[in-house]
């Protein structure tokens, strides 16, 4: 709050890159009920969630941006509350209070929730149905905690269409909490069936237009990957190659003049048909990643490792390096009031950085969490799986598409947060010795 405080009454407009696109649809679907216009890719959950703060700039007219942030600002302390409160009904009361902690004052989710973007969103919803996994899990495969899990991973999928890989985990956790047995199957099905049938009407309304699927960027994101990105030579052998080559011998790909924008802007007026051209982009994209299959992988496992690694970084990122301290500071400048002041506060935001730092070295980089499966104690075994697994999946699967990016690191923070905590907590207390934590707590099996 001490923090927040000061950011909630810092002056606030609509902000660059996609943020005036949220508002452009939210105000569609307030004013016309209809998606609206200039939506390529967008799945619509960020702005049907915005619509509540569109109503209340109506009613009280303190602004549509401002109301968006406040609206942010108040989800982000929930969360961390559920954080301390979930992490110490699983793992004990220290593992709930460093993730509380970690949620409440580090400078990766203080940026999501100053950024009119669906990320913060995300998180909150992945972090939920991940609790709610767990619950299931713990109750040797409850299935009315499990249906309620594949709900929110499905509203996740609308808020950011990389949530419907969320399908598999459901069914991965059980297999592992169960130790294999038929309830797994029957949950992770009833989860994947509750997930679906969120997703269906957004499904529907791709297929419509010719997609498969939650998102309708998936040719756009493989040659970001490829040709942004890992910067493969795009091949001259598939239908229109040596045009997107010429253009990338002559374009150097950097934020805000992508590679991907200018090929889809050339090809599209040539072809006049955009998604005929989306297309095309896919299938060379495609190509050059079957061709360069072993450096592609490699790039992933250290995208991977990159995506932990930015949860500790002031300026993460080796592509698109965005500075924490200088906008969190910048926002800070704006602040109406002075209270708390604006050296305490940022001091709080120093220390917040200092314990993403510490939970790097604490979990030894996040692997720390790979233990939890393997523990003989059945809520940690449980429990911690969800948290794992969903991590897991979000991150390796983010890598393999779009390679790293601080956004994403943020996107599933909170439940890494909770399984490398967690994790640490069995193999320190395993290293230091169970009678010597037995005197300060009760702690699980660490076998």
């Amino acid at each position: 709050m001490l923090v927040r405080i000061a950011l909630l009454t810092a002056d606030s407009w609509v902000g660059g890159g996609d943020a005036p696109v949220y508002f452009r649809i939210a105000h569609s679907l307030l004013d016309d009920q209809s998606i609206g216009t200039g939506n390529d890719f967008r799945t619509p959950g960020y702005p049907f969630a915005m619509v509540p703060a569109l109503l209340a700039d109506r009613l009280l007219g303190s602004g549509e941006a401002e109301m968006v942030l406040a609206g942010q600002h108040l989800l982000a302390i929930a969360l961390a509350v559920a954080l301390l409160l979930v992490g110490a009904r699983y793992f004990g009361l220290w593992v709930g209070v460093a993730a509380g902690v970690l949620a409440a004052i580090s400078p990766i989710l203080l940026v999501l929730e100053r950024l009119q973007y669906p990320d913060l969103l995300y998180a909150v919803l992945v972090f939920a149905a991940a609790a709610v996994l767990a619950e299931g899990a713990i109750r040797n495969g409850n299935w009315r905690w499990l249906v309620a899990s594949g709900v929110i991973f499905g509203l996740s999928a609308w808020v950011k269409p990389s949530g419907e890989v969320f399908l598999v985990v459901p069914l991965l956790t059980l297999l592992v909490a169960l130790r294999g047995s038929r309830r797994a199957w029957v949950g992770g099905a009833a989860a994947a069936a509750a997930m679906i049938v969120v997703m269906a009407p957004w499904l529907a309304y791709n297929a419509a237009d010719g997609t498969v699927g939650m998102s309708k960027e998936g040719d756009v994101t493989l040659f970001y990957r490829a040709f942004d990105y890992d910067r493969y030579p795009v091949p001259t052998d598939v239908a229109y190659g040596e045009g997107m080559r010429a253009i990338q011998l002559t374009h150097h790909s950097r934020p805000g003049d992508r590679l991907w924008q200018v090929t889809w802007n050339s090809l599209g007026s040539h072809l006049e048909d955009r998604d005929e051209a989306l297309r095309h982009m896919g299938h060379a994209a495609r190509v050059a990643i079957r061709r360069h299959a072993g450096t592609y992988l490699v790039n992933s496992a250290d995208d991977v490792r990159q995506t932990v690694g930015d949860l500790g970084a002031t300026s993460p990122g080796q592509w698109e390096r965005f500075p924490y301290y200088d906008f969190l500071n910048d926002q800070l400048q704006l602040a109406r009031v002075d209270v708390p002041p604006t050296d305490v506060t940022w001091g709080i935001i120093k220390v917040g950085n200092w314990l993403a730092v510490a939970w790097l070295v604490v979990t030894l980089y996040g692997l720390t969490a790979l233990v939890l499966p393997f523990t003989r104690d059945p809520t940690f075994r449980a429990a911690g799986s969800a948290f794992l697994i969903t991590w897991l999946v979000a991150a390796v699967t983010t890598a393999l598409s779009h390679g790293a990016l601080w956004r994403y690191s943020a996107n599933i923070a909170p439940v890494g947060w909770v399984a490398g905590l967690a994790g640490a907590w069995l193999v320190w207390s395993a290293l230091a010795g169970r009678s010597w934590f037995s005197r300060r707590g009760a702690v699980p099996d660490a076998s």
